[in-house]
């Protein structure tokens, strides 16, 4: 039996899809102001 691959449309789509969730949440942390990517430099 033959394995189903999924079609190129149907892995760009979903990257796309897992591209757009990763924004989404990284822009609702910014609104919120709870994202912290890293301790910010402290000045020297």
């Amino acid at each position: 039996m033959a394995t189903v691959k999924p079609t190129l449309k149907e892995i760009q789509q979903a990257k796309r899809d897992s591209i757009n969730k990763m924004l989404a949440s990284i822009g609702s942390a910014h609104r919120n102001g709870t994202l912290r990517t890293a301790p910010a430099p402290k000045p020297a």
